[in-house]
C-alpha cells in the first residue's frame, strides 16, 4: 500500500469521479483505476460501487476512509 494510493482513493470518493480525481492527482485516469485496482486488490475488497451518479463507499471503502485521510494528513504534516 503506498501514500498515493490512499490520496487517489480520497480524491475519487471526495470528487465522486475517478476522472474528475485523475485531473487532480495529475495521474491519467487508467493509472488512477489502476492504482485504486491494486489498492482494493491488497486490501482484498472493493471500495467502490460504480455507478452513473457517482462513487459509492462498500463497506470496506466506508472503514478505510478515514483511517487513509489520517494517514495522509499524518504523511504531509510530516514532510512539510
Amino acid at each position: 500500500m503506498e501514500i498515493k494510493q490512499l490520496r487517489y482513493f480520497i480524491e475519487a470518493y471526495r470528487l465522486q469521479s475517478f476522472s474528475e480525481a485523475a485531473k487532480k492527482c495529475v495521474i491519467t485516469t487508467q493509472g488512477l483505476h489502476i492504482s485504486i485496482q491494486r489498492l482494493e486488490q491488497e486490501i482484498g475488497s472493493s471500495l467502490f460501487i460504480r455507478s452513473r451518479s457517482g462513487l459509492i463507499l462498500t463497506p470496506a471503502g466506508e472503514y478505510l476512509l478515514p483511517k487513509a485521510e489520517e494517514i495522509v494528513r499524518i504523511c504531509t504534516e510530516t514532510s512539510e
